[in-house]
C-alpha cells in the first residue's frame, strides 16, 4: 500500500512538471508576443513624426529608444505638431494599450531613464486632438483618474520628473478658484463684502441651508456659489478695465458676447506662445497678403546633441529643452497633467455663427466643404457645427513675468519652498515673493496678464475695424461684378473674413484674459470668508469656516 501511494505522488509530480514545463514556453510566448506588439504599435506612431528614431526593447534594459540611422549633432530628430503637444486627456484613443504597457513593466520591473521619453513623447501622440470649452485639458472621468494614477505610480519611483503631477478636479477647482490674493483697498473689500452677505441674507430657509451647507462641502460648488455672487460685480469691472485699456469703440466687439460666461474651467488665458502672428492688410492691394489659411500648428522640433551610429540608444535627456521649465520658456509648450496644464489656452474660429448673408459668401467660397475637410483631418468632423481649430501662433520665449506666474502655481501647490528661513525662494533664476504667512501673491499673475491684456488690445487697432471690413465686403457684394465665378473678388471677400478673423481671435483671447483678471480681483471676496493663512489642502478649516456662515 505504501508503495502504491509512492507511486501515485511520483507520478503525479511528474505529471505537475511535465504540465510546468509545457506551460513554460507558451508563458514565454506570451511575453515575446507582447515585446513584438508593443514595438509594433510605438514604432507605427514614431514613423509618423521621426525617420531618425524608433523604439527598441533588450531583456537587459526593457524598452529604449535608438537611432534609426546614423545622424549628426544637432540634428532635427523627431518633429511633433504642436496640436498634438497640446490636446487633453478627456478621450484616450489608446488608453487600453498605455495601460497594458505600464502594467506589462510592473511585471517585467524594467527601469530605464529612456522609457519615460519614449512613453511620454508617444502619449502625446496618441492622444485624440479635441478641443472643448465645456471640459478643456481635464481629467474628468473615473477612469481617466485612474488611469494616470497607475502611470504615475509606476513612473514615480525610479524616474526624476517632478514636473508630471495629477491633478484631480477637485484639487483643480481648489488651487484655481479658491485662494488668497494681494488685498483690495478696504472700501471696495467691504463693498463685494456686504453685496456677498446681502444675497446670502435672502436665504433664511432651513431647508436651503442644509442643502448649500452640503453643497458648500463640495469645493466644486462652493466655487459656483461665489461665482454667482460675483457675477453682477464682473460686467461692471470688465467695461471699466475695458475703459483702462482704451477700449471704447462697441464695433470693435462686433461678434463678441461681453456677457458670455464660459465658467471657472474655460478660462484658460494664456497662450501657449507670446503672441500668435497674423498679417492684417493695410490696403486693399495687400489684401492678398493676408490670406490665412488654417495651420496644422507649429512643430517641436528635437535634437539631440551629439551624432549617433544605427541602432545606438538614444538618450535625448541631454536635449535641455526636454526639460518642462525650458520646454515652456522655449517653445511655449507644456506637457498635459502639470501644474501649467490648466492655464493653457486654444482659440477657436466657428463659421457656424455666420449669420445668412455670411454663410452664403461661405457657401460661395467653398469654406464650408473646407472647413469639413479639415474637421475630417482633424478627427473632429462634427456635422451640425461647422467650426475648427486654427493656431496663429509664433514661436517665442514667454516673459519672465509669465513665467513666474506659472512657478506660482506650480511651486506653491508642491510646497518646495522653506517659508520659514527664505523670504524668497528662487525657482530657475526668477524670484517668487511670499507673504507673511508663507503664501504667494497673485499680483505677479494680475501683472502679467495686464502686460498680455495690452499686447492683445494693440492689435485692434491695426489695419482696418471689424465693422470697416464688413462694409467692405457689402460694397464687394454690391457690385454688379459680383459673382461664385469672379475669383477676384472672392478672393478679396476671403482676404477680408479672414482677417476679420483674426480679430475676432484677438478679441476672444483678450475677453478671456480679462475674465481671468476679474477674477482674480474677485478673489479678494474670499480673504474676507476664509483664514489668510488657509493652505490649499487644508480642508477642515474650510469647512469649519463654511459651516461658521450658515449658521
Amino acid at each position: 500500500m505504501d508503495q502504491f501511494i509512492r507511486v501515485k505522488k511520483a507520478l503525479y509530480l511528474c505529471i505537475l512538471v511535465s504540465f510546468i514545463l509545457l506551460l513554460q514556453p507558451i508563458v514565454s510566448q506570451t511575453h515575446s508576443e507582447k515585446v513584438q506588439r508593443y514595438l509594433d504599435f510605438y514604432k507605427t506612431q514614431f514613423n509618423k513624426f521621426s525617420d531618425a528614431l524608433e523604439p527598441q526593447y533588450d531583456i537587459n534594459n526593457g524598452f529604449y529608444i535608438a537611432a534609426k540611422r546614423d545622424f549628426k549633432a544637432n540634428e532635427t530628430v523627431l518633429n511633433i505638431p504642436l496640436k498634438f503637444i497640446v490636446s487633453n486627456f478627456d478621450n484616450f484613443k489608446f488608453k487600453k494599450e498605455m495601460m497594458d504597457l505600464c502594467l506589462f513593466n510592473q511585471e517585467i520591473k524594467k527601469q530605464s531613464r529612456e522609457t519615460l521619453h519614449l512613453y511620454l513623447l508617444v502619449l502625446r501622440f496618441m492622444v485624440e486632438f479635441k478641443s472643448n470649452y465645456d471640459q478643456p485639458f481635464g481629467i474628468d472621468t473615473f477612469e481617466d483618474v485612474e488611469f494616470m494614477q497607475t502611470w504615475l505610480n509606476y513612473m514615480k519611483d525610479h524616474i526624476n520628473y517632478e514636473d508630471v503631477q495629477l491633478w484631480s478636479q477637485e484639487l483643480r477647482f481648489f488651487h484655481n478658484n479658491i485662494s488668497t490674493s494681494q488685498p483690495q483697498k478696504e472700501a471696495n473689500r467691504k463693498s463685494v463684502y456686504e453685496e456677498f452677505m446681502r444675497l446670502l441674507s435672502k436665504h433664511k430657509d432651513q431647508e436651503f441651508k442644509k442643502v448649500m451647507e452640503s453643497a458648500l462641502l463640495d469645493i466644486r460648488e462652493f466655487y459656483k456659489w461665489v461665482s454667482a455672487v460675483t457675477q453682477s460685480h464682473q460686467k461692471q469691472q470688465r467695461k471699466t478695465w475695458l475703459t483702462m485699456n482704451g477700449i471704447s469703440s462697441s464695433d470693435k466687439y462686433e461678434g463678441i458676447d461681453l456677457n458670455n460666461k464660459l465658467g471657472p474651467e474655460s478660462i484658460y488665458i494664456v497662450p501657449m506662445i507670446d503672441m500668435f502672428s497674423f498679417y492684417i492688410p493695410q490696403t486693399p492691394k495687400d489684401e492678398v497678403k493676408s490670406l490665412l489659411n488654417p495651420q496644422p500648428g507649429l512643430q517641436l522640433d528635437m535634437s539631440v546633441n551629439k551624432g549617433f551610429k544605427k541602432g545606438q540608444s538614444v538618450n535625448i535627456t541631454n536635449k535641455a529643452s526636454l526639460d518642462s521649465y525650458n520646454l515652456l520658456y522655449n517653445y511655449g509648450i507644456v506637457i498635459d497633467n502639470n501644474p501649467y496644464a490648466n492655464i493653457m489656452l486654444v482659440h477657436t474660429n466657428h463659421y457656424s455663427k455666420f449669420d445668412v448673408f455670411y454663410g452664403k459668401i461661405c457657401e460661395a467660397l467653398q469654406c464650408v466643404s473646407e472647413t469639413e475637410e479639415k474637421l475630417t483631418e482633424s478627427k473632429q468632423l462634427n456635422n451640425s457645427q461647422k467650426e475648427f481649430l486654427t493656431y496663429k501662433l509664433s514661436k517665442g520665449p514667454i516673459s519672465k513675468n509669465l513665467m513666474n506666474m506659472l512657478r506660482v502655481h506650480d511651486l506653491n501647490l508642491r510646497k518646495v519652498m522653506n517659508t520659514k528661513e527664505e523670504p524668497f525662494f528662487e525657482a530657475n533664476k526668477i524670484n517668487l515673493q511670499l507673504n507673511v504667512d508663507g503664501i504667494f501673491q497673485f499680483n505677479n499673475e494680475i501683472y502679467a496678464i495686464n502686460e498680455y491684456i495690452t499686447a492683445v488690445n494693440s492689435i485692434q487697432y491695426e489695419g482696418y475695424s471689424v465693422t470697416d471690413m464688413n462694409e467692405m465686403i457689402l460694397e464687394i457684394t454690391s457690385t454688379p461684378e459680383f459673382s461664385p465665378e469672379n475669383r477676384d473678388l472672392l478672393n478679396k471677400i476671403k482676404a477680408l473674413q479672414e482677417a476679420i478673423q483674426s480679430k475676432q481671435v484677438a478679441q476672444e483671447h483678450e475677453l478671456q484674459a480679462l475674465d481671468r483678471g476679474i477674477d482674480l480681483i474677485n478673489r479678494d471676496l474670499l480673504n474676507d470668508l476664509l483664514p489668510q493663512n488657509i493652505q490649499f489642502d487644508d480642508f477642515s478649516k474650510l469647512q469649519e469656516q463654511i459651516q461658521f456662515l450658515l449658521q
